[in-house]
């Protein structure tokens, strides 16, 4: 699959009053694990910016990286614990390695503040099937998925990924 001509807007959960993490361009490509009520669950190649509590977060010797340092720590699209921002489903694990892309409040230490990351390889958040349309007939989605992974990772390694 991939995002309609008018593109596809990436929510945290399967409703209209999800909070939109992503605005994807058309035709970008989606890869889709599963469907509910009219909603795609789907991965985008590069990921996408998510928010998570500093505390559960460590500098790396890796420029711009951070490596989280609890157990089953939740990503949400925005810099709160509130309702209004719905963790997602898949959860970080210790260990895993993320990029930095921001601070909410740079006056406070790391570990008390929200810290905006581009959400790591399989985080998934749900697009409307309205907003999506199959890929051309003959168009071979798993060496597209596989070129726009790797050309991402490249990006990542020079450090400009995360605003995709």
């Amino acid at each position: 699959m991939r995002a309609a001509s008018n593109g596809a807007k990436l929510r945290n959960i399967y409703d209209e009053q999800g909070v939109v993490m992503s605005e994807l361009a058309a035709g970008a490509l989606l890869a889709v694990h599963g469907e509910r009520a009219g909603w795609l669950d789907v991965e985008i190649p590069g990921g996408f910016p998510v928010w998570v509590f500093g505390e559960f977060l460590s500098p790396t010797s890796e420029s711009g990286m951070l490596q989280v340092s609890g157990n089953s720590v939740r990503m949400r699209p925005l810099p709160s614990s509130g309702a209004e921002s719905m963790s997602l489903r898949q959860l970080l694990e210790r260990g895993t390695k993320v990029r930095m892309l921001g601070r909410n409040d740079m006056s406070k230490p790391l570990a008390e503040d929200w810290v905006r990351v581009n959400a790591p390889t399989g985080t998934r958040g749900w697009v409307a099937i309205g907003q999506t349309e199959a890929l051309p007939a003959g168009t071979d989605g798993a060496t597209q998925w596989a070129a726009a992974r790797t050309r991402w990772g490249a990006e990542l390694a020079a450090g400009v990924a995360g605003a995709m």
